[in-house]
């Protein structure tokens, strides 16, 4: 080592030789070779020894009966020392000291410990003291040593091992992906292999880029997932303020991935199983009302089993905000806005001027078979009435549920205008699509009822989040037969022997110093 010497070169200057006089620079590529090559005598000194674990094997050709002797393991800095008995131990912690003293290396006391086992059972052993002074103590009975980064006591720990291992690994991967640099790899290796080439930075000429009225075309002539494309092009669609979801609701990014595949039709129901991905499924009907095949219209707005439950909450949550902003337009109740979805709309609510009924019965002199709109206002100044009626169909019915509304209260729309002797009852339909398709009627209604003209869009978000949680909520509730999970569990032995180990950051079986060097 006393030869040992370093040049530092910076640009075109150059140092004089620099000595080492002790340990080994870190960081150079040359280091872990140079520090392996100067522990190599270290592990052919205790080689040489004829201590250790006699392990016997026969050839495989020669069908003779071999003997190898292990007294160590050595990994870089580490090493665990095996012995059958302390003296055994003793000398084998002597040699490696010396050694390690000869390179000027360091025991790094707070990591050594002995591990004495008999019979299987951990036993307390003397301490051994180094020439130094300094003692390794015994393990205690229920404390574990680390053998490098894993913990270990008479045998290796596998299922914290693996434990530790997966979390580690997550961990680190979760690292790299939050940076940078994984996009880097990635674009670096793309050396041609997608269309983008993104290992190229230069300006590209793609000559199979398609301009965007193809592409809508050819989206349009898609039968299943052109669907939703025809439905945007309805007359009486309004196709911009369809769209504002995606960039006015907020939504988190995987809520409108969500609801763009829903929109396509390309959930995974049992009707897109059995009939796109051609999967060998008993039948596709519906898994809870089993009244009609199980398509993406069917869960998001006519499946019969939810009516009451799932279809009536997403009702609610649209009627909600309709009849927050009308109760503080009248001034039935504080100005203190609430979330919709944390609304609870009282039954009843007036004043000198208004009253606002929600979801109740209107009692008429003459039978009324619809006579419970969601929402009623009552003008008393002006001797005016709103029948308020709120549905959420499927794309395809929007126009028929419009037209169904407004014939439906028209026999109630009567009989209020001459019991309460009103000059004029207006009837008004607020109708959304489940996949949040907005009909231009639904401008109108907000015009009737003086509510601002971007209120649809509070509607849509509500709309859009609800179908989610149904379609979600459906397909999270699979009734399907039971599945077994087969587990293997690995049952690991350990072979009981007495014996001494001495270990530098090691973790040993039998009796075993623990030890780890400093340089």
């Amino acid at each position: 080592m006393e030869k040992w010497v370093t040049r530092v070169r910076v640009a075109e200057l150059q140092t004089e030789p620099i000595q080492i006089k002790r340990g080994i620079f870190q960081g150079d590529s040359f280091s872990p070779l140079w520090f392996c090559l100067a522990l190599n005598p270290l592990s052919n000194t205790l080689n040489n020894t004829d201590i250790g674990y006699p392990i016997r094997h026969h050839h495989s050709n020669t069908e003779q009966t071999l003997t190898t002797r292990i007294n160590h393991l050595l990994y870089m800095d580490d090493i665990k020392l095996y012995a059958t008995t302390h003296d055994d131990l003793s000398h084998l912690a002597n040699l490696t000291e010396h050694f390690s003293k000869d390179i000027c290396m360091d025991f790094g006391i707070d990591k050594c410990k002995i591990n004495s086992v008999k019979g299987g059972q951990i036993l307390q052993h003397s301490t051994y003291q180094l020439e130094t002074g300094q003692q390794i103590s015994s393990l205690d009975q229920n404390e574990v040593y680390k053998y490098l980064g894993y913990n270990q006591d008479r045998q290796i720990q596998y299922k914290d091992t693996k434990l530790k291992l997966q979390q580690q690994f997550k961990h680190r991967l979760n690292s790299i992906s939050e940076t940078s640099l994984i996009h880097h790899a990635i674009a670096q290796t793309d050396t041609k292999l997608t269309p983008l080439n993104l290992s190229d930075i230069t300006i590209q000429n793609n000559e199979k880029q398609i301009d965007i009225p193809t592409k809508i075309n050819d989206w349009t002539r898609k039968s299943l997932h052109g669907r939703h494309r025809k439905d945007l092009c309805q007359i009486n669609v309004d196709k911009v303020a369809s769209n504002a979801w995606l960039s006015c609701g907020e939504l988190f990014p995987e809520t409108e991935g969500f609801m763009i595949a829903i929109q396509d039709q390309t959930i995974e129901t049992r009707n897109y199983q059995k009939h796109i991905m051609k999967l060998r499924i008993p039948t596709d009907q519906c898994r809870k009302c089993n009244s009609g095949s199980e398509t993406i219209q069917h869960i998001t707005g006519a499946c019969k089993a939810i009516v009451q439950t799932d279809y009536k909450h997403r009702h609610d949550q649209v009627a909600n905000i309709i009849h927050q902003k009308l109760a503080q337009k009248y001034n039935l109740i504080p100005q203190k806005l609430i979330p919709y979805y944390k609304y609870v709309p009282e039954p009843v609510i007036e004043n000198n001027n208004y009253r606002l009924y929600f979801d109740r019965a209107i009692l008429t002199d003459k039978t009324t078979h619809f006579n419970r709109p969601d929402i009623t206002v009552h003008d008393k100044k002006n001797h005016t009435a709103l029948i308020i009626d709120i549905a959420i169909p499927n794309s395809h019915n929007l126009q028929s549920t419009i037209s169904d509304k407004l014939s439906k209260y028209t026999d109630l729309r009567d009989e209020i205008k001459r019991m309460w002797r009103l000059s004029e009852v207006t009837i008004v339909p607020i109708v959304i699509s489940t996949t949040g398709i907005i009909p231009k009627q639904l401008h109108q209604s907000l015009s009737t009822l003086c509510l601002s003209q971007y209120t649809y869009i509070q509607l849509q978000k509500a709309v859009v989040l609800n179908t989610c949680r149904i379609v979600r909520k459906f397909l999270q509730q699979e009734t399907q037969s039971d599945t077994q999970r087969i587990s293997s569990s690995c049952q690991h032995t350990s072979t009981e022997l007495p014996a001494s180990t001495l270990v530098n950051n090691i973790p040993l079986s039998p009796n075993t110093i623990i030890t780890s060097s400093s340089h």
